[in-house]
């Protein structure tokens, strides 16, 4: 049964696209450790910033595959009216241990 219900999951949730790969690993490379959390204009400024990346600077283009990087856990996305107010968390059990300590 288990063998199943892994077989719908995996028909439901579609692979991830090699565009959001190549984000996840520019995020993993280019954010500094220290760094929990920033928006989505620093991230189009990061993007500016790194060449060969192969990646879009397109907003709406960027914000799609952060939704689908947050969709399947990588990261956290809030996205925002304004698209450069976005928030994208990219070091979660930094910011639960933050948080955690608050509490």
């Amino acid at each position: 049964q288990l063998l199943k219900a892994n077989e719908v999951v995996r028909k439901r949730c579609p692979p991830i696209s090699l565009s959001c790969h190549v984000l996840l690993a520019l995020l993993t490379e280019k954010v500094p450790s220290d760094t929990v959390a920033f928006t989505l204009s620093d991230l189009l400024q990061l993007l500016h910033t790194v060449e060969d990346h192969g990646l879009s600077t397109n907003t709406a283009e960027i914000t799609s595959y952060l939704t689908t990087l947050s969709d399947k856990g990588y990261i956290v996305f809030f996205p925002a009216a304004d698209p450069s107010d976005s928030w994208i968390v990219f070091r979660q059990e930094v910011l639960l241990e933050e948080v955690n300590g608050i509490i």
